[in-house]
């Protein structure tokens, strides 16, 4: 009993300890990049009661709202202040790492994988985006935690009414979330056709059914959005999608040789999970985690095409989880004189990774991929520049208006600060029209100097009729 219980406390040891270093990662230099437009958006509404935060989103935003909803429930307690509100996502993300850890280590028969939780811990980009008052937190949160009851349903060792409130979760937060529901769905199928009769019984097949139902309103929701949504960027996703190596890993913060050989160590990693487990016969673990890795990026570049919306961090929430956790599994699952082998990979990947986790919390770059989220656009900086220079009859035009409150955020001076268009959310139904221009006449008229702030103009303002007004 006393052996047990050492075992048990030294497990418990070590996964705490990885959590507070987790954690304290994702504090550091929290607030040294300004909340940007995505993260304002999200308080404006959060500001507001609980429905209305709601009701507000829904008709507004791109995501679902249960992020914008637990917001609305967190700002009247801690206040608006950048610290707090982004340790929202901190702790989000912190849970994270532990959820993933018991994923992992249920899919290979362990108790815990300390393996995947340190993959997540230290992961850039992972930390990045525990940083951020939005869905990206959470969601992955969320998308976690229904992998995990979907690994236990799928091998009949779970609960449906666990696994259809995960999904139903974990949708609320990011539509895209579904892929890692598509590739367990996948997964059910290849297991039950190879005649695996141990996995996908019928409690799986009913508890997805019961899921499908539940998710047909969310999805007619996102079917809408992306007929009105026009903040999408016209570029190929295909060519988008080579980047995936780099801001996967450190190539837009660490330059060579460090940009090439961080992804290098985590693909063999995998490598070595995916041999390891095949030596196990663990076939269900290895459907998951190919699977995992192969089906994700072709989803969203046809979604892509259908929405015109392409960013990297929708694979946050399952190629790249299912990614970290094969890394993980590839340095936990070396025996004996291989197993220093493991440690070493993981002590690189962590060396590696922590240089380029401070640079990108600077909010600095080595390699510019023409990504308006990373690092974040300094409205900080603006804010306080206009007001060292401005003057009495000045006006602030924001040009696109949606972007408008996200410099009242920052902005402490005297002018009065105008959007144009003056809706919050630019999609088809509040393009730039007459009547944002005969409001910058309105407004220029009466004005001595206009400072003109431009946000996302080549959307709102593609002809810079508003500008040479």
């Amino acid at each position: 009993m006393g052996v047990r219980w050492r075992r048990a406390h030294s497990r418990m040891l070590v996964a705490c300890t990885i959590l507070l270093a987790a954690f304290f990662v994702r504090l550091w230099r929290l607030t040294d990049s300004p909340l940007w437009y995505d993260e304002t958006f999200a308080l404006y509404h959060a500001a507001s009661r609980p429905i209305e935060a709601i009701a507000g989103l829904v008709a507004q935003d791109n995501v679902l709202p249960l992020h914008g909803f637990l917001l609305s429930l967190w700002v009247p307690l801690v206040g608006q202040a950048e610290f707090v509100l982004r340790l929202s996502s901190v702790l989000a993300g912190t849970a994270t790492v532990a959820i993933v850890g018991k994923w992992a280590g249920e899919m290979t028969g362990r108790r815990i994988s300390w393996g995947a939780m340190v993959a997540v811990a230290a992961s850039p980009i992972y930390v990045y985006y525990s940083q951020e008052t939005r869905y990206p937190a959470l969601s992955c949160a969320l998308a976690a935690l229904f992998g995990l009851q979907a690994w236990r349903l799928l091998v009949g060792r779970g609960r449906r009414s666990a696994y259809v409130a995960a999904g139903v979760a974990m949708l609320l937060a990011h539509p895209y979330t579904a892929f890692v529901w598509v590739v367990f769905l996948v997964a059910g199928l290849v297991l039950r056709i190879a005649r695996r009769k141990e996995v996908a019984g019928a409690g799986w097949w009913s508890a997805n059914g019961i899921l499908a139902l539940a998710a047909l309103p969310l999805g007619a929701w996102l079917v809408w959005r992306a007929s009105v949504d026009a903040t999408a960027l016209a570029r190929s996703a295909w060519n988008v999608a080579r980047w995936l190596p780099i801001q996967y890993g450190v190539g837009e913060f660490l330059s060579e040789p460090w940009n090439w050989l961080f992804p290098i160590a985590v693909a063999a990693s995998a490598i070595i999970a995916v041999v390891s487990l095949a030596a196990r016969r663990s076939w269900a673990a290895i459907a998951v985690i190919v699977l995992g890795l192969a089906i994700p990026v072709p989803v969203l570049l046809v979604a892509s095409r259908a929405s015109g919306k392409w960013s990297p961090r929708y694979l946050l929430f399952s190629w790249g989880l299912l990614l970290l956790i094969a890394a993980g599994l590839g340095w936990d699952l070396l025996r004996r004189r291989w197993r220093m082998l493991g440690a070493a990979l993981a002590v690189a990947y962590v060396a590696i990774a922590l240089p380029a986790i401070d640079i990108q919390a600077r909010g600095r770059t080595n390699l510019v991929l023409m990504d308006d989220t990373r690092p974040r656009p300094d409205f900080r900086s603006l804010a306080g520049y206009i007001e060292a220079r401005e003057q009495a009859g000045d006006v602030i035009v924001v040009v696109g208006g949606h972007a408008a409150h996200t410099l009242d955020y920052h902005y402490e001076g005297m002018l009065a600060v105008f959007g144009l268009p003056d809706s919050l959310l630019l999609d088809t139904r509040h393009m730039r029209d007459v009547y944002a221009l005969q409001q910058l006449e309105r407004v220029s008229a009466g004005a001595d100097r206009i400072w003109l702030m431009l946000w996302q103009y080549y959307l709102v303002d593609p002809n810079a009729t508003i500008q040479t007004t």
